[in-house]
């Protein structure tokens, strides 16, 4: 019978060879047809015009189909008959028959411009007179008849990309039993990350599925139902006051936070050199400087130590290219799916050196942060505290009055007190600006991107103006190509106990002196 086989024992896209030694008795007569799952690519068909082999030496077949562009962590699809000739229950007529059936070399989705209708296109190919043969279905699996004039493939846009996410099912449902293997393919949106349409695929059926599973039917979304509540009693434990640190949290919206994960150096070759937990974060964006001689990877993790799926797709966040690619080739920013608890991060196979900076984007659950020196109760009776006696009941007030009734506040304008604004508008230089020349604090910063790279605003507690290059930054903050930037510290604003300045540029790196153009970045700090 024909077999479908996710996996072989290596394939190197650099000399397009691949080796079949995982399939027993392997022999290229059986043969029929090998695709690129990642790149939605056919490498090799039987029978078909440059779609066959060079040359075959025991179980490697060297193709002659260009594949140095691939990856070798590509996920390939064989199709193999490995029929049993032998069998006596077959005869000759139903193993003809069944090598006649229509072969489906391609499936690929597509998108109706005009409506954004998704769409599923199949090629097959009658082997009786080789013609292919094309047709449409709807996501669920129906029969279609798009306008193939309006058709554009999905990948093939600058705004939309594939993500494929494997499970396996752990019960019974409509279209899979329990240890189907079941695909979840989301079509995002690259523009602002949202998943524009899934579609369900059982790859162990090969049929599509009418609808979603249910969730305790995976044993992928089970996991992060795990995560999920975890993080969850995190957020409430964060919310008891600590006896280490003295702080209570106090809770608002819409505002975010992005903290430094990991800083790593790389120069050994097929390594973990970082593991993540990101649990408590919603995006993850990975900043690659230096040399890259080849791909770094990312891989999803249910304990930070065993990878549990392939390659995640990295989106490029620098205006250099928009595509995403399942490793990061070359410096830049890069935003790295959060699909599980843990992210762990894997260095290529030929030495170089570079430096990996991981960043986490969480909500912030505050605005401010009390500090309380937590102490336990005094017991019953007089207590002496520095001197003074303490016995009964004791009246709080304000001024030299008892309250005794409630004190009313409202908010009023004035024309002293607040914060100030610093305009912050860039010249075609590192920018190194002092802000104010004494002790102080920042309470909030808004700046935008106007040119089309990430840019970096540095900020220096010191006295005298900041030299970029030389003086270390208390915190650098990336502004992405095009976009804005509007951080809130708290009420009480960020301490700086020198002085306040900062400095623009085109790198990350404390030693960059990378200078940007004019009006790149515009923006206000307040400080006080």
């Amino acid at each position: 019978m024909k077999n479908i086989y996710e996996s072989v024992t290596a394939f190197t896209p650099a000399t397009r060879q691949i080796d079949f030694s995982n399939i027993a008795g392997f022999t290229v007569k059986r043969l029929l047809s090998v695709i690129n799952i990642t790149r939605n690519t056919p490498i090799y068909i039987v029978g078909r015009a440059g779609y066959g082999f060079a040359s075959i030496a025991g179980n490697v077949l060297t193709l002659q189909y260009d594949t140095t562009t691939h990856q070798a962590g590509d996920i390939l699809t064989v199709f193999y008959d490995d029929t049993d000739l032998s069998a006596k229950d077959s005869t000759l007529q139903s193993i003809l028959n069944e090598l006649r059936d229509d072969r489906q070399i391609s499936e690929t989705i597509w998108i109706d411009s005009t409506n954004s209708t998704y769409f599923i296109r199949r090629v097959t190919v009658n082997q009786d007179t080789g013609l292919p043969t094309v047709s449409f279905t709807d996501l669920a699996g129906n029969p279609a008849s798009p306008t193939v004039a309006n058709l554009v493939q999905v990948g093939s846009q600058t705004d939309s990309e594939l993500v494929f996410t494997g499970y396996r099912a752990i019960a019974n449902g409509t279209g899979f039993s329990t240890g189907d293997r079941i695909v979840e393919i989301n079509v995002v949106d690259t523009k602002n990350y949202t998943i524009a349409a899934t579609i369900w695929k059982n790859t162990t059926t090969g049929l599509l599925l009418a609808a979603a599973p249910a969730a305790a039917s995976l044993l992928g979304d089970n996991e992060k139902v795990f995560a999920d509540q975890l993080t969850q009693l995190q957020a409430i434990n964060a919310k008891v006051p600590n006896l280490l640190n003295g702080r209570t949290p106090v809770d608002i919206v819409n505002n975010e936070q992005m903290v430094q994960l990991a800083n790593v150096p790389v120069t050994t070759v097929n390594t973990n050199f970082a593991s993540i937990d990101v649990r408590a974060y919603k995006e993850v964006v990975m900043v690659v400087t230096g040399t890259v001689a080849s791909p770094i990877q990312a891989y999803p993790s249910l304990d930070g130590t065993a990878l549990i799926g392939g390659q995640l797709a990295l989106g490029r966040l620098d205006a250099t290219t928009s595509a995403s690619t399942l490793a990061a080739a070359q410096p830049g920013a890069y935003k790295v799916p959060v699909k599980s608890p843990f992210l762990i991060f894997r260095s290529g196979g030929t030495a170089s050196s570079y430096n990996v900076t991981i960043f986490g984007i969480k909500e912030i659950t505050s605005d401010a942060i009390i500090h309380a020196i937590l102490a336990n109760a005094l017991p019953a009776g007089a207590n002496t505290i520095g001197g003074v006696n303490q016995a009964g009941t004791w009246t709080v007030q304000i001024g030299n009055t008892p309250n005794t009734t409630p004190i009313l506040a409202s908010p009023r304008p004035g024309t002293t007190g607040g914060a100030t604004p610093s305009r912050i508008k860039s010249a075609a230089s590192v920018n190194n600006t002092l802000v104010k020349a004494s002790a102080g604090n920042v309470f909030s910063l808004y700046v935008f991107n106007t040119s089309a790279a990430l840019r970096y605003i540095k900020l220096y507690n010191k006295n005298t103006a900041p030299v970029a290059g030389t003086d270390i930054p208390v915190v650098t903050i990336p502004i992405r190509a095009g976009a804005e930037r509007d951080i809130l510290l708290n009420d009480f604003g960020g301490l700086f106990s020198s002085g306040i300045g900062y400095a623009i540029t085109g790198g990350l790196a404390d030693t960059d002196t990378t200078a940007v153009a004019v009006d790149d970045v515009t923006g206000v700090l307040y400080f006080a």
